[in-house]
């Protein structure tokens, strides 16, 4: 299951996990891995492992058609 949906939705109506900056998640499309690199107001830029390519989405699509990898632990 989609770590950000396990939260369940808050009192504000949105997810109650969200994602943050250096987060890595996987697109359920194409299986790329990508890295949170920035997040400005609602829009979130995905940047690929290697790179070479980016992504532009909404914050709120992430739970839809990303899987938030799980954290290192130090």
């Amino acid at each position: 299951m989609n770590q950000w949906r396990k939260g369940g939705i808050n009192k504000e109506g949105e997810n109650a996990m969200k994602a943050k900056e250096g987060d890595m998640v996987r697109s359920l499309l194409n299986g790329i891995y990508y890295k949170v690199k920035r997040i400005v107001n609602r829009m979130a830029v995905l940047e690929s492992q290697n790179g070479k390519s980016q992504v532009l989405t909404e914050v709120d699509t992430l739970n839809i058609f990303y899987q938030k990898m799980k954290e290192a632990k130090a």
